[in-house]
């Protein structure tokens, strides 16, 4: 291993992989270091493919460097397999991008952005970068061919992906800029009568309209300073939703639709007084609990989440709530524990009233589902969607009351009818219909996800 000067490099980290079980998982693994000459050695190896990978605890931590290269190993043979830095460098730089900036040179540089090359023929991942101070990155001897180049950040609660295609000569330099457009809102909130500013309101945002590659995440939140004003950055363009709540004001929201890059002043959010909604969650039988914590989920009637952030209202120990601040309206109220059959029941929210809605729990059963694909193989990452009869989707999964051990699946269920949709990226999903009403506590249930066609 030498560098683009042709001085060894001693003390850099080799992994090598062995894929020969088949089933895409490493089967065997081996980590040695260069010499003072930078020279490796790896013996041992039984005939197959391996992946080796230079520096690859430092790609995973966000360092720099060349990736994976492919070897055959024959029996009785030696396999030579050398990285150098003195082949084609590809460098550049990751930038903000504002509406109120044009000139490349005045954007904000992005300190930390992961950036990964992979093979256009092979998809193998070559080498991962990550952003110095200035925003800037480099990968160093490289072969000829054509890269993927993928930028990756987070905006707006999602994590955001930017995608280029380079061709590379034979020791060829080439710079590769990226802008990473960052969004900004700025607003106020007030109180509705008077217009007088809300110190520490929480401020939330949630983008409803998903940039063009993302993926979701919890929404971001900001507090309101002493004059009511908050100010919300790195925003992707979307439509966003912004709700403001603060303790004995209610809540508001607003859309606002964001260009990328696109500075939004003056967004206004108007606080009332609201309602209480407060009650107590009990066992209907009154057994002792051995999970006395319980949690309730709000929803309006459409089905959308009537709190902002994540819509979770834990309850006291004693299975006590009280949430204060609602707006006025009719609300469903999802109670959900560990053992316990979902509930939703309907309530009313009035401003300037206390609405109280004591729930009694059923004992529930559990559903447990062995996952499996069509040749008998372990489905370790699936998600179960649960509908119930009145056809409303139970976040069950997201409130953390699925519990996943390798491929099977344990999941609280009331006795009565669901529909079960298991899904999972690069299966086809299948859907499940149970009548639950006279099952016993306990269900054990196989399902096969079948691999998705090419």
């Amino acid at each position: 291993m030498r560098d683009r000067a042709g001085n060894p490099i001693a003390g850099e980290s080799i992994t090598i992989l062995s894929n020969t079980s088949g089933f895409g998982m490493p089967s065997e693994m081996g980590m040695v270091e260069t010499d003072g000459q930078g020279h490796y050695f790896r013996g041992h190896l039984p005939a197959g493919t391996y992946v080796v990978m230079r520096n690859l605890f430092g790609m995973l931590g966000g360092g720099s460097g060349i990736g994976s290269k492919t070897a055959v190993v024959e029996e009785g043979m030696i396999t030579e397999v050398n990285f150098d830095e003195k082949g084609a460098r590809l460098w550049g730089f990751v930038k903000r991008a504002r509406s109120t900036l044009r000139n490349y040179e005045e954007m904000e540089p992005v300190r930390g952005a992961r950036l990964m090359l992979t093979g256009v023929d092979n998809h193998a991942v070559m080498a991962s970068a990550q952003t110095d101070e200035a925003g800037r990155y480099e990968f160093v001897g490289l072969d000829a061919g054509k890269y993927h180049v993928t930028l990756q950040g987070t905006a707006m609660g999602f994590s955001v992906l930017r995608f280029s295609e380079v061709a590379l000569g034979r020791e060829e330099e080439k710079e590769l800029n990226f802008t990473w457009p960052e969004g900004v809102i700025r607003g106020r909130v007030v109180t509705r009568s008077g217009g007088r500013p809300i110190a520490g309101a929480e401020v939330y945002f949630k983008l409803t309209g998903a940039p063009a590659a993302g993926m979701p995440a919890f929404p971001s939140m900001v507090r309101s300073d002493a004059e009511g004003r908050f100010e919300k950055g790195e925003l992707a363009g979307g439509v966003v939703l912004v709700t403001a709540r603060a303790e004995g004001h209610g809540q508001d929201e607003v859309e606002v639709r964001l260009a990328e890059g696109e500075v939004t002043e003056d967004v206004v959010l108007h606080l009332g007084g609201g309602g209480v909604l407060a009650g107590r969650i009990a066992r209907a039988d009154g057994a002792a609990e051995p999970f006395p914590g319980k949690m309730l989920k709000l929803f309006r009637p459409d089905g959308s989440p009537a709190l902002p952030g994540l819509n979770i209202v834990p309850t006291e120990a004693d299975g006590r709530y009280r949430i204060d601040g609602l707006p006025a309206g009719d609300v469903l109220v999802l109670a959900l524990g560990m053992g316990l059959a979902p509930q939703m029941l309907p309530a009313t929210i009035r401003d300037g009233e206390t609405t109280t809605l004591d729930i009694a729990m059923q004992p529930g059963i559990v559903l447990e589902l062995s996952v499996v694909d069509d040749e008998g193989h372990p489905v370790e990452h699936a998600h179960i969607a649960v509908r119930n009869a009145a056809d409303f989707t139970l976040p069950l999964e997201e409130s953390g009351l699925i519990n996943k051990t390798g491929a099977r699946y344990s999941v609280p269920l009331g006795r009565e009818a669901y529909t079960l949709t298991l899904f999972c990226e690069g299966y086809q999903p299948v859907i499940l219909s149970r009548d639950f009403r006279d099952a016993p506590t306990r269900v054990v249930e196989s399902v096969v996800l079948p691999v998705a066609p090419p």
